[in-house]
């Protein structure tokens, strides 16, 4: 048998862990419209004791399957009746399907049309408290829906509420973002603006400082090739002054002639070395 599905597959071989995560699937309450061999998926969940949560889930999921017959007319309130289930799923079925209490569907047994109610009351699989449910008139149930669909739409209109808030808290806090974002794109406007004038001022300097730098070095060439010049000068002075000296014969006004002049020359020397030096 090929089943097409993957949660009547599921329900087949009674894989709950495997039903429970399809049934957190988007989309999975299509699934849960569709008949196999006859039955809902709901219908086989029932007749194959599935667990009451995976069961609360699919009314949930589509609360429409409480007002939906198999092939053979029956609701899942039948097949409560007919296989058993817990209080829990009975009361969720008829909340959503009051008028299922007083729906006949036909009995294989003896082929007579009966309600939840009939089939139940001589059934060993149902338990006391299950036919006390089946028991209670349709005016109960049908208050008790109107009840529950009260409830359901109050916590709905609370939830909108919670929900309106916090998206108004929501669009309060980007507006406070985007105001912070344009503020912080100010300032990072300003610093860069900063930034590029520093630049500018810094690069003016450093311009100005190398073309000083550069003048200074010229002048010390200039100062150093011009004593180089002066002291070769000076050097010949000295020279020739040697060379005549030597020649004409030394008295004691010559030696201090030629004492003042190196004096001269060497005064002149160490002038000229601290000024380079400075």
């Amino acid at each position: 048998m090929v089943i097409h599905h993957a949660i009547h597959q599921h329900l087949q071989e009674r894989n709950w862990v495997g039903l429970e995560v399809d049934l957190c699937l988007t989309g999975c309450q299509n699934s849960l419209r569709e008949y196999h061999n006859g039955h809902l998926p709901i219908h086989y969940a029932i007749n194959r004791n599935c667990p009451d949560k995976l069961i609360l889930d699919m009314i949930k999921i589509y609360p429409g399957c409480a007002t939906r017959k198999n092939t053979q007319g029956d609701l899942p309130l039948h097949s409560c009746a007919k296989f058993g289930a817990s209080t829990t799923v009975m009361t969720a079925l008829l909340l959503e399907y009051p008028d299922a209490i007083n729906v006949k569907a036909l009995c294989k047994l003896d082929g007579r049309f009966l309600t939840p109610r009939d089939l139940a009351r001589f059934n060993p699989m149902v338990t006391d408290e299950g036919r006390e449910i089946l028991d209670r008139p349709l005016s109960h149930w049908t208050s008790l829906a109107a009840h529950e669909r009260f409830l359901r739409e109050k916590s709905f209109d609370t939830r909108m509420i919670k929900i309106q808030a916090q998206l108004k808290k929501s669009k309060e806090n980007e507006k406070k973002l985007i105001e912070r974002l344009v503020g912080m794109e100010k300032r990072l406007a300003a610093l860069e603006s900063e930034s590029k004038a520093g630049m500018k001022s810094l690069e003016k300097k450093v311009i100005h400082r190398i073309a000083d730098e550069h003048d200074h070095i010229v002048d010390m060439r200039q100062d150093l090739t011009s004593l180089i010049h002066h002291n070769d000068v000076k050097r010949k002075k000295v020279s020739t002054l040697l060379l005549l000296s030597e020649q004409v014969p030394i008295d004691e006004q010559a030696a201090q002639v030629r004492l003042i002049i190196e004096t001269d020359v060497l005064r002149c020397m160490v002038q000229k070395t601290k000024k380079m030096t400075n």
